[in-house]
């Protein structure tokens, strides 16, 4: 057995541990994080980061709009239903 293959997933799961703690000071104690912040180190990392969150953020508006709309029909989306309406069925008096 390789002894990279070890490494590879203690530093993978290192990164995970990295960005789950960076996300809970930046929510938890955004000053104090920011504050203690390293100010060199180059753009890898805050790029990983960005990217890691905005796939996390856009997973959960996608799951949440599915339940919104399975639950709510088309009345959850922005302008409800009544453009629809007007355009299948004509406009109501």
């Amino acid at each position: 057995m390789d002894s990279n293959a070890g490494g590879t997933g203690a530093q993978s799961k290192s990164v995970v541990d990295g960005i789950i703690k960076a996300a809970t000071g930046v929510i938890t104690n955004p000053v104090e994080f920011f504050r203690t912040m390293p100010k060199t180190g180059g753009f890898g990392d805050p790029l990983v980061f960005a990217v890691v969150i905005g796939v996390v953020i856009g997973v959960l508006q996608v799951v949440i709009n599915l339940v919104m709309f399975h639950t709510m029909g088309l009345s959850a989306m922005p302008f409800g239903n009544s453009h629809v309406r007007e355009a299948t069925l004509g406009r109501r008096s």
